[in-house]
């Protein structure tokens, strides 16, 4: 078992197909599940659309903006829509599901030309972007293969640049193409099983992704979206949810086609904001996010976003519009109503920083509000929740207390989703405690000078010793709480929006650029337990930075310092985040090593003592099973795993008779393939392939083979 998870961008890629077969591939990933009688339907089907297609008739999308050709044949069902959660970004486009089947033509939408054109072995696979006459980017990706001018325009730059891997820029009037023509055909190359990724652009980057839905791509949708939980988080100091300062969620109850309420009101005292997970149901299981989300309190709007685009060098705010906290729990699906000070991207339309956030009603407004959360579609179907909001004032602001000397009474501190929270063993309705800020040395933050401790959030506890401090309006590293049972000084630090930190902590250095923050939080740190396993050997100590629900909008440098003992190669830095161990660098300097990264967890230095394993398929060893004489093109299959800190996946190098081979790399079945790159003469041959690690751990395997 690997004890470094997969990057979170690694895609699939899988073998290239004929174009003139579909080719029945994996139904899994998609949430595709289909009954053996509707599988049947379905491949005669595309059987069919296949061969309409080799015969050069075009069969457009049901409903499609006429100016437009459909990408696909109308016949398959979207699986994906945009704007969906993804890790790192926003799902660019729709998925059209292929039912399994790879080979599917793959049509212009209109009139243009080959503005850029990918063979990959991640991610997008072999992708396609046609800038149109009307100045949009169509964007095709996961293709099987693509059309004869185009895929020898792409063999020749491989041909050229000995390797597989290209991202080409032909040029316009290079390779036009009309509306309606053949350009690819479907696949399952780079990430997921067979299905075709589609995407609309605009600008003269092709940066702004938008919604394909809104030219009419797309099956027929007469589903409403399906609201299944109300996510409630206190904002603010003293603010609770039920009288506690910490994240409730609330299941709802069907009240009616498309009409939901939840079963008691909502008490609150302070601001607050919320979530909502809802899905738009479609066919086969799959599940689409809405197009648009609101929260109305009678004719006032206080959010009101539209998943119509987003730009491209901003899709990780995809980890502030959807509720991270909630996604890394594996509910993708919450959508935060909250637009964060550090997000400047076209989602959130108009709404202003801040909107989304209900502070409570100025006197003499009621307590009790009515709120209405609404969830549509592209297609106008929408569901509603009714909630009962019951809001009063945050708890006032007592006298600070008394600190003498410590009685044995001490505060702990957990940074929780909702923010900073502290507890008394003991509470009630009198206690209050008071956050002091100690004046920083000038190393700390990003201060120059020394200033005058000060105090703020003063809060009154709940009933059960708890409360929910103010964010960080500076920098704060281990401040000091103060309560009638004594002081403790928090192992916590503060990053405000603005100004750059760097904060050291034990080993561990944290640098943070300026404005690396979408919103001001706090930053738990402690020491971390690691144990060893075979090939993973931890050579500092672990800290544990905990922050949930925050990404960060820049990335920052995290450095451990590095024993003078211990500077033997093949080490680097490691973090530990919900899908387990992923390596983060091994760049030295600031006195150690580290890299870059906009994700906290659990840091530690280890060294990577495991090799990557070769294993070559095919050609077969001779004398196997499998030993007939290669063909003069034989087939080339080598399955390459690295169970440390990951394969540098373009260090891979496979070389026949010491002419490098252009194979494609398949992540998932971690496995690379492809044919010989030249017709060989009758006689011994000699396979070579070597791979390398992030770490730099390096292996070799070889294979001697005839052919007749």
């Amino acid at each position: 078992m690997n004890w470094v998870s997969s990057p979170r961008l690694e895609g699939r890629q899988g073998p290239a197909e004929d174009p003139g077969t579909a080719r029945l591939g994996k139904l899994h990933g998609l949430g595709v599940r289909i009954a053996p009688g509707v599988g049947r339907l379905l491949r005669a089907a595309t059987r069919w659309v296949v061969a309409l297609g080799l015969l050069g008739i075009s069969v457009d999308a049901l409903g499609a903006d006429p100016a437009y050709h459909a990408p696909i044949a109308a016949t398959s069902p979207v699986s994906s829509s945009f704007g969906e959660y993804r890790a790192n970004h926003f799902h660019g486009g729709i998925d059209f599901s292929t039912s399994g089947a790879v080979g599917l033509p793959v049509y212009a939408v209109a009139d243009g030309w080959v503005w850029r054109v990918r063979a990959s072995g991640s991610g997008y696979g072999r992708a396609l972007y046609v800038r149109l006459a009307d100045g949009r980017t169509q964007v095709t990706a996961h293709q099987s293969r693509f059309a004869p001018a185009i895929a020898a325009f792409v063999a020749a730059a491989q041909e050229s640049l000995d390797r597989y891997e290209v991202d080409l820029s032909p040029g316009e009037g290079r390779l036009p193409v009309k509306r309606g023509e053949i350009i690819a055909w479907s696949g399952e190359s780079g990430a997921g099983p067979p299905h075709l990724h589609f995407e609309m652009r605009e600008g003269a980057d092709a940066n702004v992704g938008v919604n394909p839905r809104l030219f009419g791509f797309g099956d027929v949708d007469t589903t409403l979206p399906v609201i299944n939980r109300l996510v409630v988080t206190p904002v603010g100091a003293g603010a609770t949810v039920e009288g506690e300062p910490m994240v409730r969620t609330y299941p709802v109850i069907r009240d009616g086609r498309g009409r939901y309420r939840l079963a008691v009101p909502v008490a609150v005292a302070g601001a607050v904001r919320f979530g909502l997970d809802v899905v738009d149901p479609a066919p086969r299981d799959n599940r689409l996010a809405p197009q648009r989300i609101e929260l109305l309190e009678g004719d006032l709007v206080h959010y009101d976003v539209r998943l119509d685009r987003f730009d491209w060098t901003r899709a990780h705010e995809v980890e502030g519009f959807f509720d991270l906290a909630q996604a890394d729990e594996g509910r993708r699906f919450v959508l935060n109503l909250y637009r964060p000070p550090g997000a400047t991207g076209p989602e959130y339309g108009t709404m202003p920083i801040g909107a989304g956030v209900l502070e409570p009603p100025q006197p003499p407004a009621g307590r009790s509000r009515a709120l209405t959360f609404r969830a549509t579609d592209t297609a106008g179907n929408a569901a509603t929740l009714a909630v009962t909001l019951r809001q009063s004032a945050a708890a006032p602001l007592l006298p600070p207390p008394e600190v003498g000397i410590s009685r044995g009474v001490h505060a702990r501190a957990e940074v929780t989703a909702a923010g900073l929270v502290v507890r008394l063993p003991r509470g009630g309705d009198s206690a209050s405690v008071v956050l002091e800020l100690p004046s920083p040395p000038p190393l700390w933050g990003h201060f120059r000078r020394r200033e005058t401790p000060s105090r703020f959030a003063m809060v009154a506890l709940s009933r059960s010793g708890a409360a929910l401090l103010a964010p960080p309006d500076r920098f704060v590293r281990r401040p000091v709480l103060q309560h009638a049972g004594g002081a403790d000084t928090l192992d916590v630090i503060g990053i405000p929006r603005g100004g750059a930190v760097r904060a050291r902590f034990g080993d561990l250095t944290i640098q943070l650029p300026d404005s690396a923050a979408f919103h001001p939080f706090w930053l738990g740190v402690s020491i971390d337990s690691v144990q060893a396993v075979p090939g993973f050997e931890p050579v500092s100590a672990a800290y544990r930075l905990t922050a949930p629900g925050v990404a960060l909008d820049k990335a920052g440098r995290f450095v451990i310092a590095r024993n003078l003992d211990k500077m033997a190669r093949n080490i680097g830095l490691f973090r530990k985040g919900d899908s387990g161990w992923s390596w983060v660098g091994n760049e030295e300097g600031d006195g150690g090593t580290g890299g870059n990264t906009r994700y906290f967890g659990t840091f530690v230095l280890a060294r990577d003592a495991s090799l990557p394993s070769i294993t070559i398929l095919e050609p077969a060893v001779p004398g196997g099973r499998k030993s007939a004489p290669p063909s003069s093109r034989p087939v080339l299959r080598i399955r390459i795993v690295d169970t440390g800190s990951g394969l540098a996946v373009s260090t891979i190098l496979a070389t026949l008779d010491d002419v490098p081979q252009l194979l494609e790399w398949d992540p998932e079945a971690q496995v690379l393939s492809g044919t010989s790159r030249r017709t060989l003469p009758a006689g011994s041959h000699r396979l070579v392939v070597t791979a390398t690690d992030r770490a730099g751990n390096r292996s070799l395997a070889e294979r001697t083979f005839t052919t007749r």
